[in-house]
């Protein structure tokens, strides 16, 4: 493998390179037990729930093909990412790139009645406070008693959901098989299933 590797900086173009290696950790990470569960348990779980529009934050190539498999299901996708380089890897005209932190509802034409926030706390979003404006800048763009499905790796951070504020503005809830958090045994990824609490009028 280290020969292929030398062969391929010595002959490939930097930015080739750089797209074969998106395109083969794409096909790895969808083979992972997390991301068939994902794929397998969550989506058609969101459908029975009636989810008809959902934004995903982080955008990669291995979530390329979420805008088409939520489509067949009815689903509506947007998504958003800081890097305005994901953006290849987005609906050109269902994206926004911003900070997850600092998105409000003037980013978007539409409340939505789910999000998808997976990858992103540990992965840039890494200071309490930072994840707490996140999850309070989220709860801004969705519809009363919208869904979150939020993935996390317990490798990366501590529990998020422990921090001061976030249970004020999101409520577990049943997930796929009835539980409200998932773990695997071979990855240290973590999905939790939350609701959207109601505001009173002194939080708005």
């Amino acid at each position: 493998m280290s020969f292929i590797r030398s062969v391929a900086r010595a002959v490939l173009p930097q930015a080739v390179r750089r797209e074969i290696h998106h395109r083969v950790h794409a096909v790895v990470l969808r083979r992972l037990a997390d991301r068939a569960f994902l794929e397998g348990s969550i989506v058609p779980w969101l459908d029975d729930r009636g989810i008809r529009t959902l934004l995903s934050i982080g955008v990669r190539a291995y979530t390329a093909h979420y805008p088409d498999l939520l489509a067949r299901r009815g689903i509506t996708m947007w998504t958003s990412d800081i890097d305005p380089e994901a953006a290849r890897w987005a609906s050109a005209d269902r994206h926004v790139v911003a900070d997850v932190c600092a998105l409000s509802p003037r980013d978007f034409p539409l409340r939505f009645d789910a999000v998808l926030y997976n990858g992103v706390v540990g992965w840039g979003v890494d200071a309490p406070e930072a994840v707490v404006a996140s999850f309070r800048a989220l709860h801004s763009l969705v519809a009363p008693g919208a869904l979150m499905v939020f993935g996390w790796n317990d490798d990366r951070s501590a529990d998020p959901l422990g921090l001061d504020g976030i249970a004020d503005l999101w409520e577990p809830i049943d997930g796929p098989h009835g539980a409200t958090r998932r773990r695997f045994d071979d990855v240290t990824h973590v999905y939790d299933f939350l609701r959207a609490r109601p505001l009173s009028a002194a939080d708005h």
